[in-house]
C-alpha cells in the first residue's frame, strides 16, 4: 500500500477549479439527462471563468481495468460513476462483470478519449447493458479501416436514441466531489496519428489530489496539453498512447512530476508491451510505475492523499 499527499497553497489551488464550460451538440449544452436520467444531473459551473468550488465529502476509488493493450478506467464518488474508455470488443465481457461485481447498473459519465478499436470497442456493449448519463467524445468520425467498433458504437447510439456531449471546447463536469476538466484537441488535422492526437484529455480534481488521463496523445497532442493547461502538477498520470515513447514525451513527465505513473499495456505481447525508455523516464522523475498488464490497478483518494494498489 503505497500513499501520496502533495499539498498545493491555496493561493496556487484556491480551493476552486477555474473552469471554462463549453459543450455543444448542434449548439446546446447536453446535461446527463439527455440519454433518460432525470432525477440525476450533471453540475457544471454556470459561466465561464467561474470558479467550482466542491467540498470533499468522501472517498474518490479509480480501477485501471487490464484489458490487454487497451483503456478502460472507472472512476466510483459516493453516489455517481464514470468510466473513461472501454476497451476492445472482445474485452467487453471482462468490463462487464467487473462493473457487475461492483454493483454497478448505471454508468452517470461514460468519457471517450477517441475512437480506436481499443478505446471504444466496449461503448456498444456497455450501451446495451447499463443506464448512461451522458457520454463525451471528441468531434470527429472515424472513417479509417479501423473504424468497424466506432459504426458499432454509432449504430448502438441510433437505435436507443443516445446523443452524445461532442466536446469542441474546454469543458468541467462535477461527479459528486470530484471536478473533471476535460480539454479537447486544438486541431482538426495532424501531421502524424491524427486519430491519437484527437484523444481528449481528462483532469480530475479530488480535493488536493490531481490526476491527469492522457489518452493516446501523441508528440503534437502532448505538446498542446503542455500548453493548455496551466498547471500541470499531477499526483497520477495515465501514461499516453500505452507508453510509446515520444520525442517530448521526457519533457512531458518531467512537468507532470507524477508520483505514480500508470501504463494501460500488454506486457505478455511484445509488439503491445510499454517502451522500456518510457518507463526509464518516467522513473527519473521519481515516479513509481504500474502496468495493467500485471494486474489491475486501484486507487482511492481521499481528497488528500492517493493510495495505489495492484491486484
Amino acid at each position: 500500500m503505497k500513499k501520496t499527499g502533495k499539498k498545493r497553497a491555496f493561493v496556487r489551488r484556491g480551493l476552486a477549479v477555474l473552469m471554462i464550460i463549453s459543450a455543444v451538440v448542434a449548439g446546446t449544452f447536453c446535461l446527463a439527462g439527455c440519454s433518460g436520467f432525470s432525477e440525476r444531473q450533471t453540475q457544471t459551473s454556470g459561466a465561464e471563468g467561474t470558479p467550482a468550488v466542491v467540498d470533499v465529502t468522501g472517498e474518490v476509488k479509480v480501477d485501471f481495468l487490464n484489458v490487454g493493450k487497451a483503456d478502460c478506467i472507472v472512476l466510483r464518488g459516493s453516489s455517481q460513476t464514470a468510466v473513461i474508455d472501454t476497451g476492445y470488443d472482445d474485452t467487453a465481457d471482462t468490463v462487464i462483470k467487473y462493473l457487475d461485481s461492483q454493483g454497478i447498473t448505471e454508468i452517470d459519465h461514460l468519457i471517450l478519449t477517441h475512437f480506436d478499436k481499443d478505446h471504444v470497442g466496449g461503448a456498444s456493449d456497455l450501451l446495451e447493458n447499463y443506464r448512461i448519463g451522458a457520454i463525451y467524445q471528441p468531434d470527429y468520425s472515424a472513417d479509417e479501416e479501423d473504424s468497424k467498433p466506432y459504426r458499432k458504437y454509432e449504430e448502438a447510439l441510433e437505435e436507443m436514441d443516445i446523443h452524445p456531449v461532442t466536446v469542441k471546447e474546454t469543458l468541467g463536469i462535477i461527479m459528486d466531489d470530484v471536478v473533471f476538466t476535460v480539454y479537447p484537441p486544438q486541431k482538426i488535422e495532424y501531421d502524424e496519428d491524427k486519430d491519437n492526437n484527437r484523444s481528449l484529455v481528462i483532469a480530475a480534481d479530488h480535493g488536493s489530489v490531481r490526476m491527469l488521463f492522457a489518452g493516446d496523445a501523441e508528440r503534437e497532442r502532448i505538446e498542446e496539453i503542455m500548453t493548455q493547461i496551466a498547471d500541470l502538477d499531477f499526483d497520477l498520470l495515465k501514461v499516453p498512447h500505452h507508453g510509446r515513447m515520444e520525442k517530448n514525451s521526457q519533457e512531458f513527465f518531467e512537468a507532470v512530476s507524477p508520483q505514480y505513473a500508470v501504463i494501460c499495456a500488454d506486457e505478455e505481447d511484445k509488439e503491445d508491451a510499454a517502451d522500456e525508455e518510457t518507463i526509464d523516464a518516467l522513473e527519473k522523475t521519481g515516479a513509481e510505475v504500474l502496468i495493467t498488464g500485471s494486474g489491475m490497478v486501484s486507487c482511492v483518494s481521499d481528497g488528500e492523499e492517493l493510495t495505489v494498489t495492484q491486484a
